[in-house]
């Protein structure tokens, strides 16, 4: 990776984190520039991809209806739509940079070695259901930083912190999905949703062990360590580095009521940091690891963020009000609280999900 993309992808984070955090337009439009020259830089890199090759079909599409009816300047602006949810891919993703350069991956598996083979994916389902609300997105991080590459079929352990952050997802305040549909409904609170979130709960926690339906998972978890292999100073760092991730994600939602993405990229950052106060003989290469790790992660999220970046470019054309106008009958029908409505937006977001577009 380059030096410069380096200090584009961060500095872009850095302005984007801070611009929700004080809703200064400034940091936005500056994460906003250094995200188009990143990708430009790299546009070799993601152009090719599924997600790529999209982007560049909505970028078209959103320049081309601005030409028609709208402001193409301000039609450009709209990179910022989403400059969060891409800061927040690539933050939340430190999180597992801790956890491997400690060496916090081989008690964590200690663990679960301990646990029968046939009960290991259950297991992680489990954990990961309990972590989600406290580390959000960064669950994902957490639980591949220790995983990753440690089940047959491979698909075995992503699938089970998948169902388990899909548990979270029916009932937990603090997660993102959940957090958002409140802030939506400001008038039902979350309480009198419990009795049908604790339900659905329920009935995802039968149906993910069940044999009868054939929806348990089949495979093996191989940790590939013996379960008397236990580190407890490794053990304590990785709940302080747990507990730092709570801490402030609580601070920057109550405390300084950012938005929700906010909330949950900043904690990423945090970990960084406490890592590299607390564990000294890291400080010495950090710039390296970090580098590598970034490199890593921004080819892997580099065409997802050229797709949004796109996308909040034909969200801004749409809102303009020539499209805004035109668009108004099918803004309506969503709007109504139809079964046609209703089974349009359930239904919808799936169906367009198969073709490539995010759900976001």
């Amino acid at each position: 990776m380059r030096r410069l993309t380096l200090y584009l992808v961060w500095g872009f984070c850095t302005a984007s984190i801070l611009g929700d955090v004080t809703g200064w337009r400034f940091p936005q439009q500056a994460a906003a520039v250094m995200l188009i020259v990143a990708l430009g830089l790299d546009f070799r890199l993601w152009a090719p991809r599924g997600n790529g090759r999209l982007a560049l079909i909505l970028l078209g599409s959103a320049l081309f209806l601005a030409s028609l009816g709208g402001d193409m300047l301000k039609a450009i602006s709209g990179v910022t739509n989403y400059s969060s949810v891409i800061a927040l891919l690539l933050c939340v993703s430190l999180i597992r940079l801790p956890m491997i350069a400690s060496g916090i991956d081989v008690p964590l598996r200690s663990l679960l070695a301990r646990v029968g083979k046939s009960s290991r994916s259950n297991a992680v389902i489990a954990s990961s259901a309990v972590l989600a609300p406290m580390l959000n997105l960064g669950t994902l991080s957490f639980m591949s930083s220790f995983l990753k590459n440690h089940s047959l079929p491979d698909t075995l352990s992503p699938a089970s912190v998948t169902r388990g952050i899909g548990m979270s997802m029916l009932w937990a305040p603090s997660f993102a999905p959940i957090a958002l549909v409140m802030a939506a409904f400001p008038n039902v609170s979350w309480l009198a949703t419990l009795p049908i979130a604790i339900t659905l709960l329920a009935g995802s926690a039968l149906l993910a062990g069940s044999t009868v339906l054939g929806l348990r998972m089949q495979g093996d978890i191989d940790v590939g360590v013996a379960p008397q292999e236990l580190h407890w100073n490794r053990l304590w760092f990785g709940a302080g580095l747990v507990g730092t991730a709570l801490v402030t994600s609580v601070f920057f939602r109550l405390a300084l009521h950012t938005p929700l993405t906010a909330a949950v990229s900043a904690p990423g950052i945090a970990v960084l940091a406490f890592w590299l106060i607390a564990a000294p003989t890291a400080r010495k290469d950090w710039v390296v690891v970090l580098s590598d790790h970034t490199t890593r992660m921004w080819q892997a999220v580099i065409a997802e963020s050229a797709l949004f970046a796109s996308s909040g470019v034909l969200a801004e054309v749409l809102k303009q009000p020539f499209w805004a106008t035109e668009l108004r009958h099918w803004f309506a029908f969503l709007n109504q609280p139809t079964w046609e409505a209703m089974a349009a937006l359930i239904l919808g977001v799936p169906i367009l999900s198969i073709f490539g577009i995010h759900p976001i």
